[in-house]
């Protein structure tokens, strides 16, 4: 898009030519239509004011003698019903000829013989009405007098005697354009662009001292406009001057055409360019033909052609630099393999291989993507006073503004995995995150919001990296670090109201404070925290199955050894504590005694003789007798645990010693090494199973390899205890359960459903998680369950969601029977897939309803 000297940016009507004007040498007429959508009732009545009772024209400032605007014409389409909506975008975008001044006249407020083309369609023949005021007759319609004066309503606005929410309003302005004596240009600009339509006609409603204007004619409410360039009768087109220069807008009507270099750059903010897969009335259309190959493919042969360059790759990083060129040039594509190859794929655009990409992300950035298309959004404590307007210049698809984002994956990227403060460098971790919302649970990638919020790093190698893109000071103070969240959130949920916020790889004191502070006021998890201890419940419920079966341990029984106490340890043995509490009955403090915690001084305990974190006081024991234990062998020699979980990423620390003693003292002891990435591991399957005899019951953070056991040649498949298993389906339940907040049961339901999603096959098998092949099927699962929890809870607000789970169905809330299984399948409507808008078609990108 291109944009005025203030900024604006404006799309265009396909076809249409924008004229940058620097002089005007005969008298000019540029006419415009723009159409804005869904306005809200605090911008239309005195949107409506503005143009029913001030005078029609003005001089604009820049030119006071030279430019003159005319309101032709103002209609307000109300539609009572979204195809009707739909019908009139795409009429209005496909239309071939440019406008002429609207003669039409109305009659009861009621349209007569069709707005888009005179050929006598009525565009209000599925309900919807249009309102006229037409410039001649200065006519005041009865339904836009009785806009004007209602009051607001909490419901909507009144149209006539219909209470309305959105609407489409249209201008059709006239710009009259005279030589200016001295010759001067009559705008200016640094990049030499013109005023557009849209700062024009917002400075005539800000003219009459309204307010509405600026936000309603802003580039986030513009659907449509059309520019024209009428030279004087006496002179034919070869006449205009060379200081007049024409830009053609692509098909998509997303944005002007620039010269051809950028141009398949732009495309990539295209949803629907399709590169090689475009078919030649695509390519003539959009000003393209001659730049691209001739072949004509499929998608399923630009796959192979992918797939084939991305095995050919030596390294996990040139395979994810691969993997992002390719997701900021056909995103479609790119969700495409990674959907059908999600087990290949899944380790490459997240663990391990992001914790490799994030370390090295001040380098490659400039590589990931074409110039000018936004990986994620970048805030910083100086764009504190202009958050809102940073936060809407965030745009990866700018054709389609009705794709707001529902999800947000947030980081200061103090505590990136197992791999420290990465500072900005962190922006890897949310946009790996997303990218498996995507792939897992069918969240719209239009709809996705990574941001990172760099408020400095305290790691000296990146302070003293020339290349480091980051900020480059120390990070700051809590009293300011706190307030500073706070006003990121605010704006956030100001811009988007309906916005989930996922917290991600902040510092443990920070996560727990900032969990803490908003987990019961506005919407959103912490994944570190929550999300992490619901997969892993989720295997080890499972785990305590295989054991109770074969081996006859009882739950209680258990004796659980944590080594790793930050924000992820702490989450997941609370998640554990709750477990015992509410699945299997025990009281909560005859629970907490089941677990013993450990982090880089020994066993926590509360006479220990240091000053414990406050996150860290829970756990700490009290029965130690006086005696503290430095080393994780000897904890493991004095509790006898039959479960030993790692979070700590402090590789290799669950050495051959520990092992042994784990596969003495269990017939099948529970090994969780979980910590992320692979280098960070606290033992490889490998390891595992060699020092306890092929007999351990094995899950891990990260991705091993399959094992084979040398005596047999039987195939074990490690567990992998992935985050992927539950955030996907616990944001999509949110997303369509639309809850106030995500509450602690919703979280423990969703792993309790998680640990139910496996087949017989997979149970066999000794497997605790599902296989990665069957993630949307898995994450459908979770998700119900995540909307029955909300609807038990009182806090589910859709409506759709309430109807599909009666309160009086027992079997629905028990995740059995026919009620469950259609939840599961309007779960799964609400997927997006890769191939769901056709590919490689001769399409407009236009009004897009499906939310």
């Amino acid at each position: 898009m291109r944009g005025g000297q203030d900024g604006t940016k404006w799309p265009m009507r396909p076809g249409s030519t924008l004229l940058q004007l620097s002089r005007v040498p005969h008298p000019t007429v540029v006419s415009a239509t723009l159409m804005t959508g869904n306005i809200c009732r605090q911008m239309l009545k005195p949107m409506m004011a503005a143009c029913l009772y001030k005078p029609f024209a003005f001089a604009h400032h820049s030119a006071p003698t030279d430019i003159s605007l005319h309101l032709r014409h103002l209609a307000l389409v109300h539609p009572q019903n979204t195809r009707m909506l739909n019908s009139f975008s795409k009429k209005l975008l496909q239309r071939q000829s440019v406008p002429g001044p609207v003669r039409k006249e109305c009659e009861n407020g009621h349209h007569q013989n069709g707005y888009l083309n005179g050929d006598g369609e009525s565009l209000h023949e599925n309900g919807g009405r249009v309102v006229q005021i037409n410039e001649r007759s200065h006519a005041r319609d009865p339904d836009m007098e009785e806009v004007v004066r209602s009051p607001y309503y909490s419901e909507g606005f009144r149209f006539g005697d219909t209470t309305c929410t959105e609407a489409i309003f249209i201008l059709d302005v006239q710009l009259n354009l005279q030589p200016h004596e001295s010759g001067a240009p009559y705008i200016s600009s640094t990049a030499n662009w013109p005023t557009p339509p849209t700062t024009l006609l917002r400075d005539f409603i800000q003219f009459h001292k309204t307010v509405a204007g600026a936000i309603c004619l802003d580039s986030d409410m513009a659907r449509y406009a059309e520019i024209a360039y009428h030279p004087p009768p006496s002179h034919d087109a070869k006449d205009i001057p060379n200081h007049i220069s024409r830009f053609e807008s692509d098909t998509s009507g997303s944005s002007c055409r620039l010269p051809s270099s950028p141009q398949l750059a732009m495309l990539a903010l295209n949803y629907d360019y399709a590169g090689t897969a475009m078919p030649f009335n695509a390519r003539h259309n959009l000003g393209i033909q001659g730049l691209l190959p001739s072949a004509i493919e499929t998608q399923d042969m630009q796959k192979r052609r992918a797939l084939v360059q991305l095995r050919s790759k030596e390294t996990p990083l040139e395979k994810y630099i691969f993997m992002a060129q390719l997701r900021n040039t056909n995103v479609r594509l790119f969700y495409r393999i990674v959907c059908d190859e999600l087990e290949e794929l899944a380790p490459i655009i997240y663990t391990p291989t992001v914790g490799k990409a994030c370390l090295e992300y001040s380098n490659i950035y400039p590589f990931l993507a074409p110039p000018g298309v936004p990986d994620g959004l970048y805030l910083t404590l100086s764009d504190l006073p202009n958050l809102t307007s940073v936060i809407r210049n965030y745009r990866p698809f700018p054709t389609d503004p009705s794709m707001t984002p529902q999800i947000a994956v947030i980081s200061d990227g103090s505590r990136i995995l197992g791999l420290g403060d990465l500072g900005v460098n962190g922006m890897g971790i949310p946009i790996g995150k997303l990218q498996l919302y995507v792939a897992g649970a069918g969240i719209d990638p239009r709809r996705t919001l990574p941001i990172v919020f760099d408020v400095g790093t305290n790691n000296e190698t990146f302070l003293n990296d020339e290349f480091y893109l980051g900020v480059k000071h120390k990070r700051p103070s809590d009293e300011i670090f706190y307030p500073a969240v706070d006003a990121v959130l605010r704006a956030l949920h100001e811009v988007y109201p309906d916005l989930l916020i996922q917290f991600e790889d902040w510092s443990s004191e920070h996560a727990f404070e900032l969990l803490e502070r908003y987990q019961n006021k506005i919407f959103c998890f912490n994944d570190d925290i929550q999300g992490t201890g619901a997969v892993i419940l989720s295997g080890f419920i499972n785990a305590l199955r295989i054991v109770k079966e074969k081996d006859n341990v009882q739950p209680k029984d258990h004796r659980i050894v944590f080594f790793g106490a930050g924000s992820a340890g702490i989450g997941v043995a609370k998640q554990l504590l709750d477990y015992f509490v509410l699945e299997i009955g025990m009281p909560e403090e005859e629970a907490k005694r089941l677990f013993w915690i450990v982090d880089s001084k020994g066993l926590i305990t509360q006479d220990r003789g240091d000053r414990l974190a406050q996150h860290k006081v829970y756990f700490a024991r009290t029965d130690n007798n006086g005696r503290q234990f430095k080393e994780l062998f000897d904890v493991v020699e004095y509790v006898k645990p039959t479960v030993l979980i790692g979070l700590s990423a402090v590789p290799r620390t669950f050495d051959e010693t520990v092992l042994r003693r784990m596969g003495e003292l269990n017939k099948q002891p529970i090994i969780f090494p979980l910590s992320n990435p692979m280098t960070q591991a606290e033992c490889s399957y490998e390891e595992a199973m060699v020092h306890t005899k092929n007999r351990c019951i094995f899950a891990s953070g990260t991705a091993f390899p399959v094992y084979t056991v040398p005596e047999t040649g039987e195939k074990r498949i490690p567990g992998q205890g992935n985050n992927m298993y539950i955030f996907p389906g616990l944001g999509l339940g949110s997303i369509v359960a639309k809850p106030k907040h995500i509450t602690n049961k919703m979280v423990f339901a969703s792993a309790v459903a998680l640990a139910k999603a496996l087949t017989e096959e997979e149970i066999a098998q000794n497997l605790l998680y599902p296989s990665l092949t069957r993630i949307r099927q898995v994450s459908a699962q979770v998700a119900a369950a995540v909307c029955v929890q909300a609807v038990q809870e009182g806090l589910a607000t859709d409506p759709d969601v309430l109807g599909y789970i009666p309160t009086d169905d027992a079997e629905t809330t028990q995740h059995r029977g026919p009620g469950w299984e259609r939840l599961i399948k309007f779960m799964e409507s609400h997927m997006w897939r890769a191939d769901q808008d056709g590919y490689g078609a001769d399409k407009l990108v236009v009004n897009r309803s499906r939310m």
